[in-house]
């Protein structure tokens, strides 16, 4: 009488534990490519100053290269 739900539960913690594994190997670290900022300004203005001081900190942050 006991046997069976020990039985399905002994079938379902491998593929549980499968699971866990894939769900941890698909999570890339954040971001995994160049991160982006659009400034819709024209270049050297204040705009783009201030654009391009805060993608220095972003960079030095997230350690990944920034691009206006």
């Amino acid at each position: 009488m006991f046997r069976k739900p020990l039985h399905c539960i002994s079938c379902l913690l491998p593929a549980l534990a499968v699971l866990l594994a894939l769900m941890g190997a698909a999570h890339a670290a954040f971001p995994d490519r160049p991160i982006r900022f659009v400034v819709p300004f024209p270049p050297g203005g204040s705009s783009d100053t201030v654009a391009r001081l805060v993608a220095q900190r972003v960079a030095e942050q997230f350690g990944q290269q920034v691009v206006i």
